[in-house]
């Protein structure tokens, strides 16, 4: 059976299409093609108690919920091998994550409004160490 559509469904429908279609045609390489070599990934927690409190979101946070992975990139600089670098960035992570206490939280369902919150329980934050042998160059870096 053929589907008909109106035509602001049409357009959103070929607009979709399109998106899709540019995406597949990104030029940004895949993580094959990065060779990324995962070293060590934990959790990192808030270096010092935080008020466990739960965080109302917003209609627009409630619609727009989902992740958006990161990957930063830094040039090897001999003064600063990888391993300390990412020992300093730990301890970083570990003190932002007091006054952003949200960030080490979980998302829960209050039951009683029905809605998404932010429970601020210090579960931890997502850290990762990686290393890829493409350079920085290869990948459009300056």
């Amino acid at each position: 059976m053929h589907q008909r559509y109106s035509n602001d469904q049409e357009k959103k429908r070929k607009k979709f299409e399109v998106t899709i279609i540019m995406a597949a045609l990104s030029p940004v390489p895949s993580m094959e093609d990065l060779k990324v070599k995962f070293q060590e990934s934990s959790l990192i927690f808030p270096y010092k108690e935080t008020p466990k409190k739960s965080i109302f979101l917003s209609n627009i946070d409630q619609i727009l919920n989902y992740d958006i992975p990161t990957a930063h990139f830094f040039k090897a600089n001999p003064e600063f091998p990888p391993e300390i670098m990412a020992k300093r960035f730990k301890i970083a992570l570990e003190k932002v994550l007091v006054p952003y206490d949200f960030m080490a939280g979980r998302l829960k369902l209050n039951r009683e409004l029905g809605r998404l919150e932010i429970d601020c329980n210090a579960a931890g934050a997502g850290f990762v160490v990686a290393k890829s042998d493409v350079s920085l160059d290869e990948i459009g870096g300056e």
